[in-house]
């Protein structure tokens, strides 16, 4: 009877909480809790006509969309405007509804009554004049500066009830929190105290910072709702379903990837990808490797600005040759493909840039993604158990820039990158443990790989080194013959592991030679790295793809290593080391932040440490419940696939320098946070969707290739891996 009374209480807070929050909403124009607030509108700008000294100008018609208030109730819409000129004239449109105003120069306060509201959200129409002044360009209406809702009046039971089933939903979210909790095993008082303490943080956010408390309160609906499916689902399920052995956990990993390739993939060419995929290309339709032709095809979207002439007399790539050698097998197979279909009548250009081309030849990304998961469940096993391990594997697509190198931009060499590493790593921990010839020649074409892909990857060599130097050390405390075979055995290893990695880097170098005179060059040019660049707090916690903001389970499983200590501090301790000075690498250049690309993007290269730090943090919350590794492992792939749809629906700007100052609280907290209605059209945009529901023959004969490859691709990987 307890816990009734305390739901019904907390509905009844939550309600009457959630109706004051609409009552009074306060926007203060120009500043950056703004986002997501406006369309149609220019920058934010300072103004020393304003007391806090931000405005926005509108144009023509200007935009705005704010939450309802109350249902049912009159509120008083309350604008501090600038007029730049006597009598101007602004209408509002709120629906049918309008209002006209004479606007006096200066800045002054006006107040409209709105028309009764409905509980959708309020969008409001700002139409006036514009004018140019001065010098600027900018065609000007009036300057914004503060925007308000004031509602007339008390809430009524009726208004109260209303908001149970409106967004942002906080009523049911308190009564669902404590549902979740008890299904979870959580003891009646723990359930209690649980959403008490939501409702009272709340309650201190919605004073410190009013401006977001609505968005608050969605965030805290939709996290509540990711964690109760969750636990419904984890109950629902048959035990005999769950990853228990290594059979049934690369099930999980394959439906996984297989769902989210689905959902998620958009095969196109862009901006350094260009550079990558051009190697192919060149080679295969041209014959040679002149690229400028190749960065201008149309199709190929934001080109990267390259346009240097190299000593050669060849246009510059600075980017690496190992992509394009792993695509070559698929692009192939899309150019035998078109010449067929060609033979035939279908209208397809041989031109190595078509849609068959791109989307045959990308799927080796998406592929990569898979094998990535398939590794790294490896490398979590020598560790912790198959439950942790799975969902590890899964978490590092899901809730990482996995996803979206495999699927959202696979031109960029990201994906195959991550692979190439992972199987370093799991190469190294089974020589670590079992040094021998076999071993180090596998670690050595694996380090080939890893440069030949991603050069910078060179960085795991510090783990062999390790090895070696354990192992000299170990060599030298042995007495006579010991000693000398054992060092001829480390001798043999490592020259024999150096010349295997150098065999197969081989083609870059032939590359470099071709392109710049010289097998050994530095694309970027000198003064790539400085430690004046340093920025390791903002590569953990910017809004400028921070890894906090944009991927927080990379975050958590690179913290997660720490646990590694338990199980091998040997381990731990090249790991650990070889991560952190990756990463001070990374915190160390200009391009910290990998410009205009989603997230890290660098930093998919540490997929091993981060699926090992998941499975171990994982597997050390399984022993304080079964459902909190699950809801850990929610919560961010859930952010992080939001932050996916954010980015590609352009609510995030690509700009560095935009993202650079948008306030943190607004990227958590903005109007435009958790995007759930651009879900449907983000979806709708995948490659997949499209080639269902608009595809001509040549279309769904393109679609039927793609997932034959894909099936054998994953088919293949999955065998090996078994």
């Amino acid at each position: 009877m307890g816990t009734l009374l305390f739901c019904a209480l907390a509905l009844a807070s939550g309600a009457f909480w959630q109706w004051q929050a609409r009552a009074a909403q306060h926007l203060d124009v120009g500043s950056g809790n703004d986002e997501g607030y406006f369309a149609v509108v220019h920058d934010r700008e300072q103004s020393s006509a304003t007391p806090d000294g931000t405005i926005r100008w509108t144009q023509a018609q200007t935009e705005a969309r704010l939450w309802s208030p109350p249902i049912g109730s009159t509120a008083q819409l309350i604008i501090d405007i600038f007029s730049p000129q006597e009598q101007q004239t602004l209408e509002i449109r709120s629906g049918l509804a309008r209002a006209t105003m004479q606007l006096h120069y200066g800045l002054h306060r006006y107040a409209v009554v709105l028309p009764v509201a409905s509980g959708a959200d309020l969008e409001l129409v700002f139409a006036t004049t514009t004018s140019k002044f001065g010098d600027d360009p900018r065609q000007l209406g009036v300057a914004l500066d503060r925007i308000s809702i004031v509602t007339l009046g008390g809430p009524t039971p009726w208004s109260l009830l209303g908001e149970l089933a409106r967004p942002p939903l906080l009523p049911l979210a308190l009564g669902l929190l404590m549902f979740t909790l008890a299904l979870g095993g959580a003891a009646r008082w723990l359930s209690l105290a649980t959403t008490l303490g939501v409702a009272l943080l709340l309650a201190v956010c919605a004073i410190w910072q009013p401006m977001v408390q609505l968005q608050l309160a969605l965030a805290c609906a939709v996290a509540v709702a990711i964690l109760a499916l969750t636990a419904i689902a984890f109950r629902l399920l048959p035990r005999t379903c769950l990853p228990r052995t290594d059979q049934s956990a690369r099930r999980w990993i394959f439906v996984a990837w297989a769902v989210a390739i689905a959902a998620a993939y958009t095969p196109v060419v862009s901006s350094d990808g260009i550079g990558y995929y051009v190697y192919l290309r060149s080679l295969v339709i041209d014959g040679d490797l002149q690229f400028a032709n190749d960065y201008a095809i149309p199709s190929f979207l934001r080109a990267p600005v390259i346009g240097s002439i190299t000593p050669t007399g060849y246009e510059e790539n600075p980017f690496a040759v190992g992509s394009a050698i792993l695509w070559s097998p698929l692009f192939l197979i899309a150019h035998g493909l078109i010449l067929v279909g060609r033979s035939f009548g279908l209208p397809w250009a041989a031109d190595g840039a078509g849609t068959p081309y791109v989307a045959i030849t990308l799927l080796g990304s998406a592929l990569a993604g898979l094998a990535t998961m398939l590794i790294c469940y490896r490398i979590c096993r020598r560790f912790v158990g198959a439950p942790a391990a799975a969902l590890a594997a899964i978490t590092l697509l899901t809730g990482t820039n996995l996803l979206y190198y495999a699927a959202r931009d696979p031109s960029f060499s990201h994906a195959f990158a991550a692979a190439a590493v992972a199987l370093f790593v799991l190469l190294w921990l089974r020589l670590d443990a079992a040094p021998s010839g076999r071993g180090w020649a596998a670690l050595g074409i694996a380090a080939g790989l890893v440069a030949l892909i991603y050069w910078v990857g060179a960085f795991v060599l510090l783990l062999p080194a390790c090895t070696a130097a354990r192992e000299l050390v170990f060599a030298l405390r042995q007495q006579g013959t010991a000693r000398w075979r054992q060092l001829r055995a480390l001798g043999a290893g490592t020259l024999g592991a150096a010349a295997l990695a150098l065999l197969v880097f081989s083609p870059q170098l032939l590359a470099w030679f071709i392109l710049f005179g010289s097998p050994l060059t530095v694309p970027q040019g000198s003064g790539f790295i400085s430690p004046r660049f340093f920025h390791g707090l903002d590569v953990l916690f910017s809004p400028l793809h921070g890894l906090l903001p944009w991927t927080p389970a990379m975050l958590v499983g690179m913290a997660g290593i720490a646990l590694l200590a338990r199980h091998g501090r040997w381990q731990f301790a090249c790991l650990t080391t070889c991560m952190l000075i990756y990463l001070c690498y990374n915190a160390s250049i200009p391009d910290w932040h990998g410009s205009g690309a989603f997230g890290m993007r660098r930093l998919s290269l540490l997929a091993p440490w981060i699926a090992l730090g998941l499975a171990l943090l994982y597997d050390w919350l399984r022993r304080w419940g079964a459902l909190l590794p699950l809801g850990l492992a929610a919560l961010t792939s859930a952010w992080m696939l939001l932050v996916v749809v954010r980015y590609d629906l352009y609510l995030l700007d690509h700009a560095p320098y935009s993202l650079m100052e948008l306030p943190t609280l607004v990227f958590y907290l903005g109007r435009t946070s958790l995007p759930l209605e651009g879900i449907v059209a983000w979806l709708s945009s995948g490659y997949l969707w499209n080639r269902l529901v608009y595809s001509s023959t040549a279309g769904i004969i393109e679609l039927a290739a793609v997932l034959v490859l894909a099936a054998l691709g994953s088919w293949a990987l999955l065998r090996q891996a078994g």
